[in-house]
């Protein structure tokens, strides 16, 4: 597990947070005309769920999500996050 070390710019970890069991990208999910998703991460697709879904390793450690901007020169809009917790192990 990784060492968590506070700096001046933020949080920041030396070695691993753990095991990344997967990658996913945004163009694969349906997204709103505002830019709005909701996404549901877990190991079984739960019954009746037709929206958005990315399969959950059950080995996974962490859950990392990052904004990238690939319009040089133009300011990026940064989203805001929230989370919320269906079922914990």
């Amino acid at each position: 597990m990784a060492e968590a070390i506070v700096t001046a710019s933020g949080l920041m970890f030396k070695g691993s947070p753990g095991k990344g069991l997967g990658n996913y990208d945004i163009d694969h999910l349906d997204i709103e005309a505002d830019g709005r998703f909701e996404v549901i991460f877990s190991t079984e697709r739960p019954e009746g769920h037709e929206g958005n879904w990315l399969r959950l390793d059950p080995e996974a450690d962490f859950i990392l999500l990052r904004q990238f901007n690939y319009r040089w020169g133009v300011r990026p809009t940064c989203g805001s996050l929230s989370s919320d917790s269906i079922q914990c192990r």
